[in-house]
């Protein structure tokens, strides 16, 4: 499944069904239904809610590729991400649910969570909001999480834990960017996917720190404007997407 729409919703039933955007697929005019795991690619400047067959639903974020089966079957529940989800799983102590992406691994019984991990990133995320997570990497290393902790990893090893707000790294469900004192680099690279544009930032105007909230809902060249009157940046459109620099004293 690709979405097209800016927003699209997609539930399934607990024998498989898929509705989306609340009209019913039937299997002949959608293949992958037919098949035993269905993949959702959401392209950059679109989003996606899914609800899958156990009624636990994924937020799904631009640029993101989620991979999972149509109905959950034997002794787990297993699904792939690559980009960044938030997920609000159902209980079910016996059949744990397994978030499994090319660097490391989350298992939970019933949990609110984000995974950031999006391929070009150097450091993904795991934010917990409620609940208990497993997080395992590729050498098997684990460790429990607590709510309101961050867990980064760091080429496929688990770094550093540290306290946060959880709320404010979901805020992204609700069409906002919580930032606390976040590079511009990193700034601008989640305006990137959110809107579906290029953005290139000079090396000096990268190393910049934002705090603040920023709503998704505006327009780019809004967004920007704010930007540009609380950072010392200048800003222009290219034929590719804009351009940001620091501004010269």
């Amino acid at each position: 499944i690709t979405v097209e729409e800016k927003t699209a919703s997609v539930t399934y039933s607990s024998k498989g069904s898929v509705l989306i955007n609340e009209e019913k697929q039937e299997a002949d005019s959608l293949d992958v239904v037919e098949q035993e795991y269905n993949q959702i690619v959401v392209p950059k400047g679109k989003y996606t809610h899914l609800t899958l067959s156990d009624g636990s639903t994924v937020h799904i974020n631009s640029g993101t590729r989620v991979v999972y089966p149509r109905v959950f079957s034997g002794n787990h529940r297993e699904i792939y991400v690559e980009g960044e989800v938030c997920l609000n799983v159902t209980k079910n102590e016996k059949l744990p649910f397994v978030v499994k992406t090319t660097s490391f691994e989350v298992e939970v019984l019933g949990t609110t969570f984000n995974v950031s991990a999006y391929k070009n990133d150097r450091n993904n995320e795991v934010v917990l909001v409620n609940g208990s997570v497993r997080l395992s990497d590729r050498n098997k290393n684990k460790i429990e999480l607590k709510p309101d902790q961050l867990a980064a990893i760091n080429n496929g090893k688990i770094g550093a834990v540290k306290k946060v707000e959880a709320v404010d790294y979901i805020a992204w469900t609700d069409g906002l960017l919580i930032l606390q004192s976040e590079p511009l680099s990193n700034v601008f690279k989640k305006l990137e996917r959110f809107y579906g544009v290029t953005i290139d930032v000079s090396p000096e105007a990268s190393q910049l720190k934002m705090r603040g909230k920023v709503d998704l809902k505006q327009s780019l060249d809004d967004l920007i404007i704010l930007i540009s009157s609380t950072a010392p940046i200048v800003w222009a459109k290219t034929d590719t997407g804009y351009s940001i620099y620091k501004k010269e004293r």
